[in-house]
């Protein structure tokens, strides 16, 4: 009797110490997990677009999961969220069907987990491949098809026709990089021998934080022109300016050269045989001076988004460019017979704004080329890029 029950402990020791390894077609497993054979990754069932705005894809228990996207028909295209999975599961996740999405990047929301990608996942129309681990609560990728795009890839939208438009930032995205130009100035024409040059825009590049679906209003500035100022470039959310680049000076027919613009802008430079002065440049706090007469008027100081003017210029000479704080105008002078007034210089150039609670500085300096002689100046423009 106590043989029997010393080799049933045996028996049952070895047991235990065998168990500390499973085996699948094999006796002695060498590993926890011991797979003499084929090991296939099951989906515990196809996931079916429902053709919300943001489709919710879960990952919780799911080691490869095919999702069709089912958009196609002319609808707009979906954004894909990962829920939350388990530490160190490892997950495949093939994209098929007629639809475009999107994969967000860095999104967070109730219940779900965060996706760790260099930039967005896109699949338009064709099957792709995306292999993640979940890791200190975060989706991290182990490996996508060549079809998609490479992990460097940043998405981005170009703003530079003159105008308002809207911005909707995309889900998850909880940051944007700006780059903002401002419009350049006219040159101002040209009155022979000499030729007038307009100045440069204001430039910020800047990070703005934000939240998934803010809306943004992006403004495009038209360079100067005859009878025009250089208009402000920007971005506003809601009523509040976020960045605004200030535009340059215009130019004067006798060589004047606008002021640029910028964190202060520039001042207008006097042309040929000029009497009085160009157009002083604005600072964030306060509009450029208004250029000293030259025997026929004196320039008009900057205000609050504006530049200066004055109607007894020849066609918009001088005229300061539109900023935070506009550019002064050039003082005025006749050519000797008292009836043609001409700017005796360049506009003064407009200021940058940067709102310094939601955007971080990266860079601030000079933006478009201003015109040259009767060229207008270049248009603002806006890029915003996302990962």
């Amino acid at each position: 009797m106590k043989t029997c029950c010393f080799t049933l402990i045996v028996l049952l020791f070895s047991v235990l110490l065998q168990a500390q390894h499973v085996g699948v077609n094999t006796s002695e497993p060498q590993a926890s997990l011991d797979v003499n054979g084929a090991l296939a990754l099951r989906a515990a069932a196809n996931i079916q677009e429902l053709n919300q705005p943001v489709s919710l894809l879960d990952l919780s228990n799911r080691s490869y999961v095919r999702f069709f996207v089912n958009n196609g028909n002319g609808n707009l295209q979906r954004n894909i969220k990962l829920s939350a999975g388990v530490p160190g599961q490892i997950s495949t996740v093939e994209f098929t069907g007629a639809g475009n999405g999107t994969l967000i990047n860095g999104s967070r929301h109730a219940g779900g987990g965060k996706v760790i990608l260099a930039g967005d996942v896109l699949f338009q129309n064709k099957t792709m491949v995306l292999s993640l681990v979940f890791v200190n609560n975060n989706w991290r990728e182990l490996y996508r098809t060549e079809n998609l795009p490479n992990e460097t890839d940043t998405i981005s939208v170009t703003y530079n026709i003159p105008g308002t438009y809207l911005f909707t930032v995309p889900p998850g995205v909880q940051q944007i990089r700006v780059t903002v130009n401002g419009a350049g100035g006219w040159g101002g024409g040209s009155f022979p021998p000499t030729t007038g040059s307009g100045g440069r825009g204001g430039k910020l590049i800047c990070l703005i934080n934000t939240t998934e679906g803010q809306q943004l209003e992006v403004g495009i500035g038209a360079g100067g022109g005859v009878n025009q100022k250089g208009k402000i470039t920007y971005i506003k959310s809601g009523t509040t300016y976020l960045l605004l680049a200030g535009a340059g000076g215009n130019g004067s027919k006798n060589g004047g050269v606008g002021g640029a613009g910028g964190s202060v802008g520039g001042n207008g430079l006097i042309g040929q045989n000029s009497m009085g002065t160009g157009g002083g440049g604005a600072t964030v706090n306060a509009g450029g001076a208004g250029g000293i007469s030259g025997g026929a008027g004196a320039g008009q100081a900057g205000i609050a988004l504006t530049g200066g003017t004055l109607f007894t210029f020849n066609q918009g000479e001088g005229f300061g460019g539109d900023g935070w704080f506009g550019g002064g105008s050039s003082g005025a002078y006749t050519s000797g017979s008292g009836s043609n007034p001409w700017a005796s210089g360049g506009g003064g150039g407009g200021s940058n704004y940067q709102h310094s609670t939601v955007t971080s500085l990266l860079n601030n300096s000079l933006g478009n080329e201003g015109g040259l002689g009767a060229a207008s100046g270049g248009h603002g423009n806006v890029k915003i890029e996302w990962y």
